[in-house]
């Protein structure tokens, strides 16, 4: 008499079972997958200029005074607007690093306006917010080398957040003036001034 295919195959199962020997093993032990991202590093310096008129902010790409005004009551020359500009430095190589301020001369010939202009640099903690004391107010002439470098610490501070924060102010003869700066009198040379500002960041 013939078996069925299923009769024989239960019966294996089955033989199988009572000698205690398992159809199925399965292998034992650990096996490792590598998780891997590679983060660049990066050390950039970004700025923004911002055009300050009142409490108006406004994006530039220069710090353009424009056509000064003439005060008779006062006797100077007078911007309508201000400047901002922020540098913010995006470094994950866990150095120090330097940021250094350099200007050229402002100038209209051989008359300038390098002692005209007020230059404060401040450390900023958020858009509306910034350390009470300056990081050094100073005349553009003196805005450059040594007295205009700072570094990470200076203005990252210990929490390491922050940014640098550079106005730039025509004179006006208040006692709000930066040490050497003069407003610009009548007698100053009319004309068109010119000059540029360097951020440098370096290691």
């Amino acid at each position: 008499m013939k078996k069925k295919t299923g009769d024989i195959i239960f019966a294996l199962i089955i033989g199988a079972l009572l000698v205690g020997v398992p159809l199925f093993c399965y292998a034992g032990g650990t096996q490792t997958v590598t998780v891997r991202a590679v983060i660049p590093t990066s050390s950039t310096l970004n700025l923004t200029v911002s055009r300050v008129t009142g409490t108006t902010w406004a994006n530039a790409t220069s710090i353009d005074f424009g056509t000064l005004t003439y005060n008779s009551t006062l006797g100077i020359f007078l911007p309508t607007s201000y400047y901002a500009v922020d540098c913010g430095v995006v470094d994950n190589t866990g150095n120090a690093w330097t940021l250094t301020h350099a200007r050229t001369n402002v100038a209209n010939g051989n008359a300038t306006l390098n002692n005209n202009i007020n230059v404060d640099f401040i450390r900023q903690l958020s858009s509306n917010t910034s350390v009470l004391t300056p990081l050094a107010e100073l005349s553009y002439a003196n805005a450059t080398g040594s007295a205009a470098t700072f570094t990470k610490a200076q203005i990252l501070g210990t929490n390491s957040t922050g940014w640098l924060r550079i106005y730039y102010g025509i004179g006006t003869g208040n006692t709000t003036d930066n040490p050497g700066v003069r407003p610009i009198n009548a007698t100053q040379p009319g004309g068109t001034y010119t000059g540029s500002v360097t951020l440098t960041l370096a290691p």
